[in-house]
């Protein structure tokens, strides 16, 4: 249960009354690194009655940590489209200077797509108004931190953090011709 450098004797002895000794270090650690491949999958849909709302993404991805011993820091390794899933494509929120100029293809084959903490993360500067914006074409060397959860009180009363969605898009969208699907990949530390 102590993070430390232990050394092991291991004793042996044969029929014969010989002994040998065995010494051995063992270094036990409280971090895990684990990389969790999670496909998240979603389809583009219009909303007709409020252009104000978000009408294109909804979705909440809960993430929860029920160790008791320590907390996990969350980190995004990779984002990519599923081959053949679709036309739609991730960019850069910048692609565009006004996303409601975007001709009736542009909207229906690109948006820009954030994540952000919407409830539970610590160490987590990602808001809707400030998210990690993600890409169809990006390259992540280095995994992008998103924020640590904090250790549970039990192993049966986990700690959870939210993750939810923040999008921008053209407004000509007709509803059910365009989808997609995406893979996130989390790295929990």
């Amino acid at each position: 249960d102590e993070v430390g450098t232990y050394t092991i004797n291991y004793t042996v002895v044969d029929s014969d009354g010989h002994e040998t000794t065995e010494t051995i270090e063992v270094e036990v650690i409280k971090t895990i690194n684990i990389t969790v491949p999670l496909e998240v999958p979603f389809q583009v849909v219009t909303n007709l009655i409020d252009k104000n709302a978000d009408p294109f993404v909804a979705g909440m991805l809960n993430i929860s940590n029920n160790s008791n011993t320590s907390a996990v820091d969350v980190s995004l390794k990779s984002f990519e489209k599923i081959e053949d899933s679709g036309d739609l494509e991730i960019v850069s929120p910048d692609t565009y200077s006004d996303w409601n100029s975007l001709s009736e293809e542009e909207t229906m084959t690109k948006m820009a797509l954030g994540i952000y903490n919407k409830l539970g993360f610590n160490n987590a500067n990602l808001t809707e108004d400030s998210p990690l914006w993600l890409s169809s074409t990006m390259n992540i060397t280095d995994p992008l931190y998103i924020g640590q959860i904090s250790k549970s009180t039990s192993i049966a009363s986990p700690e959870t953090g939210k993750l939810s969605f923040v999008s921008r898009h053209g407004n000509k969208f007709i509803g059910g011709r365009s989808k997609a699907k995406f893979r996130l990949v989390f790295e929990f530390k």
